[in-house]
């Protein structure tokens, strides 16, 4: 049993940081046959935490409190689906990161939602995170996210 799962995308382009900080990370080449995979994985491995990193866009690593059925401006992710699922939150937010202000319906937002749906569908109390991270703050994921759930 893997204690944790880390995910990214295969665009994000410090996978060998996030290889530094985790060791093995769970990339996504294909999103929807990938995330089938991953979803196995959780059941198989039942993680005590999972974390998916995309890269950060702005000027600061933002934590997602919320994914949002919804993918681009009208897809729908899954038409049973509710609105908005949360994403947990870690207790001790440190100054280089915030809370997401808005809503995110890319890629990012699909793997979210499709992730947190398996564990609410499954009755999985795995606690999940997603973060936008900058490069110069990768090296603090794991405090902020892992040492807290550490068993």
């Amino acid at each position: 049993m893997n204690e944790f799962i880390i995910y990214t995308f295969r665009t994000f382009p410090h996978k060998k940081e996030l290889e530094k900080c985790f060791g093995t990370i769970f990339v996504l080449h294909n999103l929807k046959k990938d995330l089938i995979t991953l979803t196995e994985k959780i059941k198989k491995e039942k993680p005590v935490y999972i974390l998916g990193i995309a890269k950060s866009m702005g000027k600061y690593s933002v934590i997602e409190h919320t994914a949002v059925n919804q993918f681009n401006r009208k897809g729908i992710i899954d038409k049973n689906g509710k609105r908005i699922l949360s994403l947990s939150i870690p207790k001790d937010i440190c100054d280089e990161f915030s809370l997401s202000k808005k809503i995110t319906t890319s890629f990012c937002n699909y793997s979210m939602y499709k992730v947190q749906k398996f564990l609410d569908d499954k009755h999985l109390p795995i606690p999940f995170s997603f973060v936008h991270v900058l490069e110069k703050n990768i090296s603090s994921l794991p405090f902020l996210f892992i040492d807290s759930h550490e068993k």
